[in-house]
């Protein structure tokens, strides 16, 4: 026998007792022979679980093997919800080799855990089915596309199209720096796209600085109205609003072909009242398609009155809130004008000229709404970094060189054994 076992003292046992009963057992084993109170809240060392309200505390030097009601205690245990792991052993030790004193000894997660509480069983993970990829990455939400992309049976294989807005996002991180927006259908093979527009095109049409604000995203909307249009042939017949009010519009259906419906899709955007991806959808509507939406989300509506204002709509369309901030930067602080705006003034632009400048881009892009093809030279050869893979002719080929090519090196080996 050990000399654990030798010792005197209470038998040995495992209780279950409720996390109240901890300072009580505290002060009960406080002036135990050899007691290192900071084992026993160790849970390295220490075999203490919680099982809801329960702890499941091991109070002896003696674990199962030792006690007489071991069977019992197992079997309880088990009850609970713990299964037995074998490759933890239960054997007692005492906290150093010379003490022959009861106390509770330390018990090491690595060896001495006799008992795991089985939280997810062996079913659960032979069952377990991992979320789609770009709900993974909290790129898609399945549930708002599900009901964007269903189409109708009875209409077949017609293209349900969905006007998509995006602000670039590059992977766990939000750059700001380029507006997308996309006419979108859904296939078996993956999303179609018709047409796209972005705002780094709108340069070429005139505005070159503030490319991701409340106006250019209007702007943005309004060139892939356009452009969807005439790369369908409706643009003559579906012109939109030429004159901006700040109104709300809804284009009406002409005598020869029906307007081209899209529904708006913001993607994982927060959809307050103002936000720029209304922005995108005022171009659009005023650019000729039809998109079912409503005037509550334009900047200008107050929630009050239940009314969209117009003029406050407009001012935001022709940047005139940039201009305001402007103002107040150039008479308050100086210095934040010049860091802030330093694009604008080296470009001579000002707040009063704001507007005009707008509108010679909302007719550049009326008059010329193609995309422009690029101009880069595509590379003259492509850059492999794998091996070319040979055809049936070409392996044996070159099996049969490298046949030839042992043959004549064992001839030539057995030519200077003979001559040695």
């Amino acid at each position: 026998m050990s000399k654990a076992d030798d010792c005197s003292g209470p038998t040995p046992e495992i209780r279950l007792v409720t996390t109240r009963d901890v300072m009580a057992t505290r002060e009960k084993f406080r002036f135990a022979p050899c007691m290192n109170w900071n084992n026993l809240w160790n849970p390295n060392k220490v075999a203490l679980w919680k099982d809801r309200s329960l702890t499941v505390y091991m109070e002896a030097s003696r674990i199962l093997a030792a006690s007489p009601r071991s069977k019992a205690i197992r079997a309880r245990l088990v009850k609970r919800g713990f299964s037995h792991s074998s490759r933890f052993s239960s054997l007692s030790r005492s906290c150093k080799p010379s003490c022959s004193k009861p106390c509770i000894s330390y018990f090491d997660y690595k060896s001495d855990f006799p008992y795991v509480k089985a939280q997810k069983s062996k079913a659960y993970f032979k069952r377990f089915q991992v979320k789609f990829k770009r709900r993974r990455e909290g790129k898609t939400d399945y549930r708002a596309r599900n009901r964007l992309i269903n189409q109708d049976k009875n209409k077949y294989n017609t293209p349900k199209y969905r006007f998509v807005a995006r602000f670039a996002i590059t992977y766990a991180e939000y750059t700001n720096k380029d507006i997308v927006a996309q006419i979108v259908h859904a296939s078996i093979s993956g999303d179609i796209v018709l047409a796209a527009a972005y705002a780094h095109e709108l340069p070429r049409y005139g505005l070159e600085v503030g490319l991701t604000n409340y106006a250019a995203a209007y702007c943005v909307g309004l060139l892939l109205a356009r452009r969807t249009l005439k790369q369908l042939e409706m643009d003559a017949d579906y012109e939109g609003n030429v004159e901006v009010t700040g109104e709300d519009f809804t284009v009406e259906p002409a005598e020869t072909r029906r307007p081209f419906r899209a529904l708006l899709d913001v993607g994982l955007v927060k959809t307050t009242t103002g936000n720029r991806v209304f922005g995108v959808l005022k171009g659009a509507l005023d650019g000729g398609i039809d998109i079912p939406h409503s005037e509550k989300r334009f900047a200008g509506f107050n929630k009050d009155s239940k009314q969209l204002d117009p003029e406050v709509h407009r001012k935001y369309i022709y940047g005139g809130h940039v201009a305001a901030y402007m103002r107040t930067l150039m008479e308050d602080e100086p210095e934040k004008y010049q860091s802030h705006f330093s694009e604008f003034i080296k470009r001579g632009i000002e707040p009063d000229n704001i507007e005009g400048m707008y509108k010679k881009v909302h007719a550049a892009i009326r008059a010329n709404p193609e995309a422009k093809k690029s101009e880069k030279a595509p590379p003259k050869e492509h850059k492999r970094y794998n091996l070319k893979k040979l055809s049936y002719e070409e392996r044996k080929a070159k099996l049969i060189d490298r046949l030839k090519a042992l043959n004549s090196a064992a001839g030539a080996y057995n030519d200077s054994d003979e001559e040695d």
